[in-house]
């Protein structure tokens, strides 16, 4: 299992300026696996400096559709790219009122990347990132901690129980991919 940083936010802490948004290798979700290696990073980090500005974290994804009856352009924060040991990490995060007051009262917990992806499923350039309550990538570490008495700042094996049935979903799926 790999160990990694998790941000959380114990009452009366600042929210978290930093996060991880890819791991190294590959990334299950909701919507297939997705690839991040060396490639993908190059790529990624490429369209991000090409593009030259910061990257917005909207409410639920709702600022990508204009044309939908509950469309929100207004971020609730936004971020730096950085990659740390072969992972994609926000750093620099800075939140709104608004985005702050979501972690604090834990209406939206976890992060959830728009990005675009070639034919090998390597993401390539991230459009956004959304402060969701339910995230597609499997494992997301929530931004703030369900309870304030815990303060880890590693995720511990023995915690990987909230993740079983994910994790048992996950494994049945590639399984029958392969037909076994």
């Amino acid at each position: 299992m790999n160990l990694a940083r998790m941000a959380v936010l114990i009452d009366g802490d600042a929210p978290p300026t930093e996060f991880r948004i890819f791991t190294a290798g590959w990334n299950a979700s909701e919507n297939g696996d997705f690839l991040f290696d060396a490639e993908a990073a190059r790529l990624l980090m490429a369209s991000y400096q090409a593009h030259g500005i910061d990257r917005t974290i909207d409410l639920e994804h709702l600022s990508l559709d204009d044309s939908a009856p509950n469309y929100d352009p207004d971020a609730r924060g936004s971020c730096h790219l950085q990659l740390r040991g072969g992972e994609l990490w926000a750093i620099d995060v800075r939140w709104t009122d608004d985005g702050a007051a979501r972690l604090a009262s834990r209406r939206q917990r976890y992060i959830s990347p728009t990005f675009l992806f070639d034919k090998n499923r390597r993401p390539v350039k991230l459009h956004n990132i959304a402060l969701t309550a339910h995230p597609a990538l499997h494992g997301t570490p929530a931004l703030v901690a369900a309870s304030s008495r815990l303060r880890s700042t590693t995720t511990k094996p023995k915690r990987i129980g909230p993740h079983a049935a994910a994790l048992k979903t996950f494994i049945a799926k590639r399984l029958a991919r392969k037909g076994k």
